[in-house]
């Protein structure tokens, strides 16, 4: 990385230089994306001298501590909110990438990904750690409901990829593969105990107001400053390198080449709407108010979006829907988001609304929902 950066800046500075001396709008866009790739490659290279990662297990918690060229980061959770640890795999032997192997921790909120490229050795090696680890000081939080190695996960795979899934790794948790795993057959958690979760999670955006008429859940959106950085550069290398092919297209007024760069134009005005959907994002509001003999729940920004309203006969029971079982919400692909926002409450009633849908939201986010619906809103239950 350090020779490709430094044959890179060779061309960056020769490219700097003609447009110091021809500070044109051509030149300055032809070396728009030479700079920004200089930037970025910077970026990566800092991010692989100075990126560590430490997973520290203590009686009562476990801890990912992040550290950059930035700052340091660190991610707690509860031994008790731990449901399962397994491999996250990402890309194959023929990507250019290849297989990317980390540790996955399935939390009841956001999850922890550790490592980077490791060997399945090395995974199997932390997975026993930590397995050990919980399940000597709290053995009841790690999910044994299904076996390792599922013969769904290994029939959709073949060679080496199916040998690796059914390779012996550290019982008591649940394989959750990220691109190998075959769905249940019922994405659809029944809540037995509504009354173990109505404290609302430590890490959740989400905040109740309640009162004698019901309950109310309302989201702020966040400043993501990181996404931010991310869309505009990919603006000024995407838009750029456009810019100069629609500038010799209107100089030599070709119609081809005007019709050649539409598309590439539609995206680069995506790219472009992306900049204030980000820059706004504190603006942005989700609400779910429930009162007394109905729900309404809104999405928007400023007072601007969709609303629906429903009127609740009698709500006959509540349950938890698993979105990585099911391949509509993932496009036929059945895995997890990487902010662990895979569940929906579903609250089903006897009127002719049926199922209503709230989410997505972690498991400990749609659990305490759930709870917190029971227990304020007597009057939809029968």
């Amino acid at each position: 990385m350090a020779f490709w950066l430094a044959g890179w800046t060779a061309g960056c500075v020769a490219i700097a230089n003609k447009l110091f001396h021809e500070p044109t709008l051509e030149n300055g866009m032809f070396a728009t994306p030479f700079f920004i790739g200089w930037l970025f490659g910077a970026l990566v290279l800092l991010t692989t001298i100075f990126d560590r990662q430490e997973l520290r297990l203590s009686p009562d918690a476990v801890a990912l501590v992040w550290r950059t060229y930035t700052g340091r980061q660190v991610q707690r959770v509860p031994l008790a909110e731990i449901r399962s640890v397994d491999i996250d795999v990402t890309g194959t032997e023929h990507s250019s990438g290849g297989v990317n192997r980390r540790v996955r921790i399935e939390t009841l909120g956001k999850p922890l990904t550790f490592g980077g490229s490791l060997s399945v050795s090395d995974c199997d090696a932390v997975i026993r750690e930590i397995v050990r680890y919980v399940e000597a000081h709290c053995p009841s939080s790690l999910r044994r409901d299904e076996p390792h190695g599922s013969s769904t996960a290994a029939e959709t795979a073949s060679g080496a990829e199916a040998a690796e899934l059914l390779a012996p790794r550290a019982a008591g948790f649940v394989q959750r593969q990220a691109v190998h795993r075959g769905p249940r057959s019922s994405a659809e958690l029944e809540l037995t105990d509504l009354s173990s979760r109505v404290e609302p999670p430590p890490d959740t955006p989400w905040r109740c107001d309640q009162d004698v008429d019901g309950v109310s859940f309302r989201w702020r959106g966040r400043f993501q400053l990181g996404a931010l950085v991310a869309v505009l550069f990919l603006n000024g290398f995407w838009n750029s390198i456009v810019g100069i092919f629609l500038m010799q297209a209107i100089k030599q007024g070709e119609i081809g080449l005007h019709l050649f760069l539409i598309p590439f134009e539609l995206i680069g005005l995506l790219l472009l709407a992306g900049i204030p959907a980000l820059i706004t994002m504190p603006l942005w509001r989700r609400r779910w108010t429930c009162s007394r003999h109905a729900l309404d729940c809104y999405a928007g920004v400023l007072g601007i979006g969709p609303r629906r309203h429903y009127d609740i006969v009698g709500v006959e029971r509540i349950s938890l829907f698993d979105r990585r079982n099911d391949k509509y919400w993932h496009g036929g692909k059945v895995g997890s988001d990487a902010e662990g926002k895979d569940y929906d409450v579903l609250l089903h009633d006897a009127g002719e609304t049926g199922q209503i849908r709230l989410g997505p939201l972690t498991e400990a986010e749609a659990r305490w929902v759930a709870a917190t619906i029971r227990a304020n809103c007597p009057a939809w239950f029968r």
